[in-house]
């Protein structure tokens, strides 16, 4: 088994492919601290991701924009287009929208 990472397509599965490169997931894919030896596939709206739901993505898939936030609904989730209302680009990155303070 060499120690390389085994990518399942889905939670449930166990096919998969094992990368040689051991030390990360592939893009797509993020893994489990109680299984570290596996890749679990992201949300397809996720180039990057730390599970497998749509608001855990922490990079998106090209053509859409990482919304962020401290807390709430959108919060590590990806729209394709611009920033939704309630948000602004972020001057650091141009794939990230950032949610406005309310006053």
């Amino acid at each position: 088994y060499n120690n390389n990472k085994l990518h399942l397509a889905g939670e449930n599965e166990d096919v998969g492919e094992c990368p040689s490169n051991n030390s990360v997931c592939q893009n797509g894919y993020y893994s489990l601290v109680s299984e570290p030896s596996k890749c679990f596939k992201c949300d397809g709206s996720c180039q990057q991701c730390s599970a497998s739901g749509d608001n855990d993505c922490s990079l998106c898939s090209s053509g859409s924009k990482l919304h962020v936030e401290s807390s709430g609904d959108l919060n590590g989730k990806c729209f394709s287009g611009g920033c939704q209302s309630g948000y602004y680009q972020s001057s650091s990155s141009s794939t990230t929208c950032i949610k406005c303070h309310s006053d």
